[in-house]
């Protein structure tokens, strides 16, 4: 098990930096730690996360060992030294387009011409609507115990602080 010299994507990252900071995880958890997760960037699909483990397994970023629990067996999955140093690399490594992100709010925004104004005045309210419930859930899962950490917490107030930029660009939107 040698370490792969091809950059991890942003999934494969963020699944490091998730078993570094929880500890060992079987990949079913990991799995449902994505899915449950408010944040919504990252797949949660069994058709995303099995394979990804396989390979981060495969270049030596993560050990796995079976754990019996009862009848049942299963695999558990913890970073490598490896591992630590590809998630510490990656935390550094900001290229310019990573600042950029995706936002579909903003991507459909840029088609939203098409629509008619009374459409488009529609849009807006639900962009709105669908940033507040976001605001509401990001809340209600950083309430949880295991994001109490300052830096935790510190993360919500960005979310938080986005979030409201967004809302005010979206209210200067009903001008366009």
């Amino acid at each position: 098990m040698s370490n792969s010299k091809r950059t991890l994507t942003n999934l494969e990252s963020v699944a490091l930096a998730h078993l570094w900071r929880t500890g060992a995880m079987t990949a079913h958890e990991l799995r449902v730690a994505f899915a449950d997760s408010s944040a919504g960037r990252y797949s949660g699909s069994a058709g995303a996360i099995y394979p990804l483990v396989r390979r981060l397994e495969a270049a030596g970023y993560v050990r796995g060992r079976e754990d019996a629990n009862g009848a049942q067996k299963k695999k558990l999955y913890d970073i490598t030294k490896a591992g630590r140093k590809a998630v510490e690399d990656w935390i550094f490594a900001m290229a310019p387009a990573e600042m950029f992100p995706d936002d579909p709010i903003r991507t459909r925004f840029q088609y939203a011409y098409l629509l008619g104004k009374k459409d488009r005045s529609r849009w807006l309210a639900a962009a709105k609507d669908a940033v507040d419930h976001l605001d509401a859930s990001v809340k209600s899962e950083y309430a949880l115990d295991e994001y109490q950490s300052a830096s935790d917490q510190h993360v919500l107030r960005g979310i938080l602080a986005t979030n409201r930029v967004r809302r005010r660009w979206l209210t200067q939107a009903q001008d366009i």
